[in-house]
């Protein structure tokens, strides 16, 4: 299956298998990725973590702001997915790596200079460990999108000992249901 994402009028095309997750409604996920682009631009890093990153789509999206992106996710048919992105786009400056996000932060250390991380979990939201390794991470910047609310709200518990949630937008992808996506932009205090 091929989707594409529109951002700054760039269209990013991705093929993706059935193990690869991609949002169902594409013009909220095209006024999503934008938002987001936006506030890359307003950071303006260096250096891109992407995790949680499925197929790649903020790491791809944002690509020509950064000079270097790790897009880190566990499902391996994603993790190809983005590498064949990346391909397709002809996107050289992302390395798609195959791990957990508590594993990676575990045995990488982030480059908390001129970096920004972006969190994009599933329901489950960001695990417990990696949690605590984010909110110590020094990193100037996270923006963090969530599909689950509850699990939002656990997340920013613990990672507002070191950050404060600088601002909040909710995106409704599913109209007429109890679900929305939320994108919180953090900053280290």
């Amino acid at each position: 299956m091929q989707e594409a994402l529109l951002v700054d009028d760039k269209k990013i095309v991705f093929t993706l298998s059935p193990q690869s997750f991609f949002q169902t409604n594409t013009k909220t996920a095209n006024l999503m990725y934008q938002i987001v682009r936006n506030a890359v631009k307003e950071i303006e890093p260096e250096t891109l973590y992407d995790l949680y990153g499925g197929a790649g789509s903020f790491s791809l999206t944002n690509a020509d702001l950064v000079k270097k992106s790790f897009c880190v996710e566990c499902v391996p048919e994603a993790v190809e997915n983005g590498r064949q992105n990346a391909a397709l786009n002809n996107i050289k400056n992302v390395d798609f790596i195959c791990q957990t996000t508590e594993d990676f932060l575990a045995q990488n250390k982030i480059e908390s200079k001129n970096s920004l991380i972006i969190l994009d979990p599933a329901r489950a939201g960001v695990h417990p460990r990696a949690c605590e390794l984010l909110a110590g991470s020094g990193v100037k910047n996270i923006l963090y999108i969530s599909c689950n609310p509850k699990t939002l709200a656990e997340n920013l518990a613990v990672l507002t000992k070191n950050y404060k949630v600088k601002k909040v937008q909710c995106f409704d992808f599913f109209p007429n249901t109890k679900h929305i996506e939320t994108f919180a932009e953090l900053e280290l205090l």
